[in-house]
């Protein structure tokens, strides 16, 4: 049997899960499409079933992952903060008052 080659576009499972890779965005859009599809009446009581743990895990991967979007942004914000707080007090808080030039 030849070996299998990579066929462009083709479905690849996500083995290993990480909350950062799906934006939130991206969950917004699968929570609303889901419950739009639970509002429907013709769907069978299995298949509600599964779009209601489907849907509560969505939830739960959307709380995760503004948590992580959350702690990105401050750590994003205050890094700045922490590399002036190590420059030296001479070039980020003068005790002196600057001279005038040519005097």
């Amino acid at each position: 049997m030849p070996p299998q080659r990579h066929v462009k576009g083709a479905y690849k499972p996500n083995t290993s899960y990480n909350a950062r890779t799906k934006s939130v965005s991206t969950l917004k859009k699968k929570i609303r499409d889901t419950r739009r599809l639970l509002t429907q009446p013709s769907l069978s009581a299995p298949v509600r079933a599964d779009h209601e743990r489907a849907l509560a895990a969505y939830e739960l991967e959307l709380s995760v992952a503004a948590k992580c979007r959350r702690d990105y942004e401050i750590r994003k914000k205050y890094q700045m903060v922490r590399f002036f707080g190590n420059s030296p007090p001479s070039l980020s808080n003068p005790t002196s008052t600057p001279q005038p030039i040519g005097g």
